[in-house]
């Protein structure tokens, strides 16, 4: 396949889009399971959930869309941006992907829950 083949079977992807494939990955992914080249450092996932957790706090639900903002201010790569946000909502939805975070901290069952119900 040409490189002209490959922009065309896969264009630049509008925000509308954007949201939509990480909505995707959010509803058909079970577990990550990352190479160790993968590892996502916690210092990236945590300002993540403080800024949802802080901007659900003070206006309600946030929407994917919202979520994806949110992080955009803080990642200027797509991406990255796209990756980070799904590695944070499936941390905090179940705390399934713990192996996948680097330098996360050992909490307690009881600190995981708080965070989970933030």
């Amino acid at each position: 396949m040409l490189r002209s083949d490959i922009n065309r079977e896969f264009p630049e992807l509008n925000s509308i889009q954007l949201t939509r494939l990480v909505s995707v990955m959010y509803q058909f992914s079970d577990r990550t399971k990352v190479s160790q080249e993968m590892l996502t450092p916690y210092a990236n996932i945590i300002p993540i959930f403080e800024a949802v957790t802080d901007s659900a706090h003070d206006n309600g639900p946030v929407s994917y869309g919202e979520q994806f903002e949110i992080v955009l201010r803080e990642v200027d790569n797509v991406p990255s941006a796209i990756w980070n946000l799904f590695m944070t909502n499936r941390q905090y939805a179940r705390w399934r992907d713990s192996d996948s975070i680097d330098y996360l901290p050992n909490l307690t069952r009881q600190q995981k829950m708080a965070r989970m119900h933030a």
